[in-house]
């Protein structure tokens, strides 16, 4: 009812897009893991948001996969940029895009972590 949105994270950042720049709410940095059972709490942060939005957060499994000509990281940089690229697409469309991104940057190479994303467009009642 609020039009506001909590966000905590850790190591990896959200992306919010609107009317096509980028907002990035960076998490902690450290792992989830690590920390189990000894009470150290992670940041929380709030985030206003409106209609038409998109939030994406992910693993670091895009960013960290090697690739490209000169078989480097993807790296987080390039996803901002690409997410950038392609944000006022459908989002089904948009996940086939990332799909084949990954793809074609990784190559030959062998998937080295798990890759996970989501992106949320919001059709808020505002």
């Amino acid at each position: 009812n609020r039009n506001e949105l909590m966000f905590t994270g850790a190591k990896n950042s959200l992306i919010l897009i609107r009317d096509g720049k980028l907002t990035e709410f960076k998490g902690d940095k450290r792992p989830v893991g690590h920390y189990i059972g000894k009470g150290i709490k992670f940041t929380a942060q709030k985030i206003s948001v409106k209609k038409n939005d998109i939030i994406y957060i992910y693993s670091d499994g895009l960013a960290d996969q090697f690739g490209g000509v000169k078989n480097k990281k993807y790296m987080s940089s390039r996803l901002k940029k690409f997410l950038l690229e392609i944000n006022d697409i459908p989002t089904k469309k948009q996940e086939n895009l990332i799909k084949i991104e990954f793809k074609d940057w990784m190559g030959e190479n062998e998937q080295i972590d798990d890759v996970c994303m989501m992106g949320i467009r919001l059709w808020l009642n505002i």
